[in-house]
């Protein structure tokens, strides 16, 4: 082979190797890029935690932690998703079963299949939620996913907040027929055609909010949403007139508008 030759090769080798040596730069740069310091600082203190927690259990320091790298990846994604405002990490079977092998993470699954009764109580109680939680574990894994626990907690505090609200209020007859007299009131005026029974879904809405403690509202834009919470607002605040039998107007000191007959100006 001429030296040339060999000098071509030789070029064609190193920019080839030069080449793959940029390409995997570049997918670490990617890596980096996605997560922030504060998400490599919790997989490194989990990480710490585990080992921590293995050398208690085993003094030999043989245990294999084939799991190490699926509670690596797992922290910072879940971490990166807390901070963008999504709390749930879906999990496969493979990476529950390699998290559970660590020392922190935490089954929440158990408690609702083997003891309701803890679980309910682990709802009703931060701090029960927090001794449930094995010695404060960091990592919660329920119904296939993997959260932070402070935010698992939280979220069992909203469905305990949110439940207790769900009870539909309970009216006599005369309560409902002065309801829908004031409902009538406030949305009767939209123009709709009531011969062809076109159904005003703001009152429908309206309706609800009064008969439950608990409503959510949507819509896409343009739905009269707005409209529709503002006239809510004002029957609550006629409810609350009602109910305090204010009966002479400079006993609404209190409220910004009023009119006659509790008809709160909008």
């Amino acid at each position: 082979m001429s030296t040339s030759n060999q000098q071509i090769e030789l070029a064609l080798f190193s920019a080839e190797e030069t080449s793959a040596t940029e390409t995997a730069h570049t997918e670490i740069d990617k890596d980096e890029a996605i997560y922030e310091a504060l998400d490599y600082q919790l997989a490194d203190l989990f990480l710490k935690l585990n080992r921590k927690e293995v050398d208690k259990a085993d003094n030999s320091n043989n245990v294999e932690d084939k799991y190490i790298d699926t509670l690596k990846q797992s922290t910072l994604t879940i971490s990166k998703q807390t901070r963008e405002g999504c709390i749930a990490l879906p999990c496969s079977a493979q990476q529950q079963s390699d998290l559970l092998a660590s020392n922190v993470v935490f089954n929440a699954d158990g408690l609702s299949e083997n003891n309701k009764a803890e679980r309910d109580a682990a709802e009703n109680d931060t701090q029960r939620a927090g001794d449930i939680a094995n010695n404060f574990k960091p990592l919660i894994i329920e119904d296939k996913h993997l959260y932070l626990r402070r935010y698992w907690q939280y979220q069992q505090q909203l469905a305990e907040q949110i439940q207790s609200r769900m009870q539909q209020l309970e009216l006599s007859s005369g309560q409902q027929k002065e309801q829908q007299q004031r409902l009538n009131y406030y949305f009767n005026e939209d123009g709709l055609d009531t011969e062809n029974k076109e159904i005003n879904w703001q009152l429908k809405a309206a309706q609800r909010a009064l008969q439950n403690n608990f409503l959510i509202i949507s819509g896409g834009p343009g739905t009269g949403k707005t409209t529709t919470i503002t006239r809510i607002l004002a029957l609550l605040i006629e409810e609350y007139l009602l109910k305090a039998n204010i009966d002479s107007p400079e006993k609404l000191k209190n409220v910004k508008k009023g009119g006659g007959g509790y008809k709160i100006l909008l």
